[in-house]
C-alpha cells in the first residue's frame, strides 16, 4: 500500500477505534463458543482499547498505565476462569444504561428524550400529535432496551454460551 493510501492522522483517529469496537462482537463470539481464555481476554482488551483510544493515541502515560493494568487484570480474570463472566457485562451494561437514559425522561414532569430531540430539530415547536408520537417512541425504545437486557441476563444465566453470544453480539447489535 502506498503512503498516500494508508490511513493517517484524523482518519486513523476515527477508523481505528471503530475497527476495535466492530471486531469486539466477533472475537467475543469466538471466546464464548470456544471457551478459550486467551480469546476472551482479547475480546475484553479490544473493548478497553476502543474506550481508551483517544488517550492511547495521544500517548498519555496515565492512560497507557490504565490500559496495561486493565490488560493484566483481564488476563488474570480470563485465565482464572472468569473471562466468560466478564464478557457478560457489556451486553448487560449497555442496554441497561440506554434503558435508564431513555426511561428516566419518561418520568412525571420530564420531557421524553425523543421529544427533546424533535423539538430541538424543529426550533422548539412540536404539534401535539407529534409530541404524543415521540413520547410513544421513547417508551418503545425504553421497552426494547429492557427486553435486550432481560434476554442477555436470562441467556447468561442459562449457560448456553453460543445462543447468548448470537443474541447479544449479533442480534442486539443489529438493532
Amino acid at each position: 500500500m502506498s503512503a498516500a493510501a494508508a490511513p493517517s492522522g484524523p482518519r486513523l483517529r476515527v477508523l481505528l477505534p471503530v475497527l476495535l469496537a466492530v471486531s469486539f462482537p466477533f472475537v467475543s463470539h469466538a471466546g464464548a463458543v470456544l471457551g478459550a481464555p486467551a480469546v476472551q481476554w482479547l475480546a475484553l482488551q479490544l473493548l478497553v482499547s476502543a474506550a481508551l483510544f483517544p488517550g492511547l493515541i495521544e500517548l498519555r502515560a496515565g492512560v497507557w498505565l490504565i490500559w496495561l493494568l486493565m490488560g493484566a487484570a483481564l488476563a488474570a480474570l480470563s485465565f482464572a476462569g472468569g473471562g466468560m463472566y466478564a464478557l457478560y457485562l457489556p451486553p448487560l451494561a449497555i442496554p441497561g444504561a440506554l434503558m435508564w437514559f431513555f426511561g428516566r425522561s419518561l418520568a412525571s414532569g420530564r420531557t421524553p428524550l425523543i421529544t427533546q430531540v424533535a423539538r430541538a430539530s424543529r426550533g422548539g415547536v412540536l404539534p401535539d400529535e407529534l409530541a404524543a408520537y415521540t413520547r410513544r417512541l421513547t417508551q418503545f425504545w425504553t421497552g426494547l432496551f429492557a427486553v435486550m437486557l432481560l434476554a442477555a441476563l436470562l441467556l447468561a444465566l442459562s449457560g448456553r454460551h453460543a445462543l447468548w453470544s448470537w443474541v447479544t453480539n449479533f442480534l442486539n447489535s443489529a438493532i
